[in-house]
């Protein structure tokens, strides 16, 4: 069963410029991730053939597709925010099945043990730091053509308002230091660094606690 949070919905819905991402939407809406992250440090280690934008963004498509559970908007097409509630998990065969399989036939059969070796090293990181109510900042892009137009604040912005009215934390992990300043900028603490295994490639956790 999906778990709902109708006050959440209900705010998210009444914020302008913003839309939920309905079952089905879910490539449309991320079609711009690929291009987004590009340079990204982690698909260093997730794509041993190389970058792919296509295959990142078939990924973040993915994520959302296989966690049943995830919030998802959109603001004004041209960015994507996916929150997971806390406790929700992707299902990985839920993740293979809708598209694992052409993963591996664009982008090599290495794919989808690096990438459930990355989820385990994310996941063992944030358990050391997450409570019961810790939500998590599962993907955050912009279209480049749209950046630096306040896209990710208005997406961001409504979700810290509803975890600061219900006392939860959130969580979120980034590859780029200069990331880590955006972050805190909305009040988040670092909370960890590590090298994703066998790279030197910087993974930093960051936890925000409730501000009321």
């Amino acid at each position: 069963m999906k778990v709902s949070y109708p006050d959440l919905i209900g705010i998210l819905s009444a914020t302008e410029g913003l839309s939920l991402v309905p079952g089905g939407e879910e490539r449309s809406m991320t079609r711009f991730c690929g291009e987004s992250y590009r340079g990204y440090p982690c698909f260093k280690y997730t794509l041993p053939e190389g970058y792919d934008a296509d295959c990142v963004s078939e990924i973040c498509a993915l994520q959302i597709i296989a966690c049943k559970d995830a919030i998802t908007v959109s603001a004004e097409g041209h960015g994507v925010l996916s929150v997971y509630p806390p406790g929700a998990k992707v299902s990985t065969a839920k993740f293979v099945l809708k598209g694992g399989f052409g993963l591996v036939r664009k982008c090599g059969l290495k794919i989808l043990g690096r990438l459930t070796s990355y989820e385990n090293y994310c996941v063992g990181m944030m358990k050391r730091h997450i409570d019961a109510d810790t939500w998590y900042i599962a993907n955050l892009a912009v279209d480049p053509l749209y950046q630096n137009r306040g896209l990710a604040r208005k997406m961001l912005d409504p979700f810290f308002d509803y975890f600061d009215e219900i006392g939860s934390s959130a969580y979120l992990e980034t590859h780029s230091a200069s990331n880590v300043p955006f972050y805190e900028h909305f009040g988040f603490e670092l909370v960890e660094t590590g090298k994703l295994p066998g790279t030197d490639v910087t993974h930093y956790g960051m936890l925000r606690t409730p501000k009321r």
